[in-house]
């Protein structure tokens, strides 16, 4: 039985060009004024009572961040182990969680339904607040390129999944239906064909969070936290989705799977380095969450290479032989990631 290929990405910073989490908390102030705005249809948009919450909830989380950064022990430069960079990253569950809570007492999501988010995750693509990578679509559609040139091959077994700490699984999702809808009106589109690009987008598995209530007919309750599936906020929440992502995937077609994971920052090391091939996305200057990746990555003595050096999943790169752990390739873009994909489906059912 030959192995399934399951290609795990992330979405701000991998998938996107930024961070989309802004974006998000747009739509929770934009419902919050609409609704006011109802009570008194007179009202100019000036004079609308609403105290906008968002830029106090960034402004604490990154003070907590930054507190956390200054007092923790063993500082960065004094942590050079896999294992006390993970205990790093477990210390920033409770900043995470405050940070939600913050959200939470602030009611700027409480009403909020599942198609304003989507509708919400579509306009942001439309009006260019989110740009996806470059090379977002030939990654989408790297599978059936590769299955379009090797008809023969009948037994590949694919599949493509975001873990992502977003906020809204409904954002990504809408981002996803209309980017691929509107592929052709995009500044970055390759002339990947449409089909197959609206394809891969549906089949796209999105595994994110989901603000509580959103489906509700009144909308959310404005409780972040999800008592019908595991939250991922950190790392450690990521790994862990990962895992039992190929879990099942090896328990459908009875064989391990082989795991490709594509991130850009510090929150994406655990996946990295649990994948058989392990991508970081590094923009040229690096940004500043791909600068803290590559900080940890020459501490904890993971070597990195570009990925065309990338030959055969065979020789076990990836899970490598020069250091106790393994090799982290590297790409510009998606398009250089989407040549790797299809080097491995190569390697594995040629």
């Amino acid at each position: 039985m030959r192995r399934s290929v399951c290609l795990l990405l992330d979405w701000d910073g991998t998938l996107t060009q930024q961070d989309t989490t802004q974006l998000i908390g747009r739509v929770g102030s934009d419902h919050q004024i609409q609704r006011l705005k109802a009570g008194s249809p007179a009202i100019q948009p000036q004079d609308i009572p609403f105290q906008d919450p968002w830029n106090g909830i960034v402004q604490a989380y990154l003070g907590d961040l930054r507190h956390h950064q200054e007092t923790y022990r063993p500082e960065s430069s004094h942590r050079n182990s896999i294992s006390e960079e993970q205990k790093w990253l477990e210390s920033l569950s409770p900043i995470e969680n405050r940070s939600i809570q913050r959200v939470e007492n602030s009611g700027i999501f409480k009403g909020v339904t599942a198609y304003e988010l989507r509708q919400a995750g579509g306009k942001a693509v439309e009006d260019g607040s989110l740009h996806f990578r470059d090379g977002w679509d030939k990654l989408l559609v790297a599978d059936t390129e590769y299955l379009k040139k090797q008809v023969k091959e009948t037994d590949a077994k694919i599949s493509a999944s975001i873990i992502s700490v977003s906020w809204s699984t409904d954002f990504i999702k809408g981002a996803l239906s209309y980017a691929s809808q509107h592929a052709d009106k995009l500044p970055n589109y390759s002339g990947c064909d449409t089909w197959f690009l609206q394809r891969g987008a549906m089949h796209l598995e999105v595994h994110a969070n989901d603000i509580d209530g959103i489906d509700r007919a009144e909308g959310s309750t404005g409780l972040m936290q999800s008592v019908w599936q595991p939250n991922i906020r950190t790392s450690r929440d990521k790994v862990l989705a990962m895992k039992e992502l190929l879990l099942e995937n090896g328990e459908l077609y009875a064989a391990e799977p082989y795991a490709i994971y594509v991130g850009d920052s510090i929150t994406d090391l655990e996946c990295l380095l649990a994948a058989d091939v392990g991508v970081c996305i590094r923009d040229e200057p690096m940004g500043t969450g791909q600068n803290s990746l590559a900080d940890s990555l020459a501490r904890i003595n993971v070597g990195t290479r570009h990925v065309s050096e990338f030959t055969d999943v065979k020789k076990g790169e990836g899970k490598g032989e020069e250091s106790q752990h393994q090799i982290i390739f590297w790409a510009h873009d998606l398009g250089e990631v989407a040549r790797l994909v299809q080097g491995v489906l190569r390697s594995l059912y040629a």
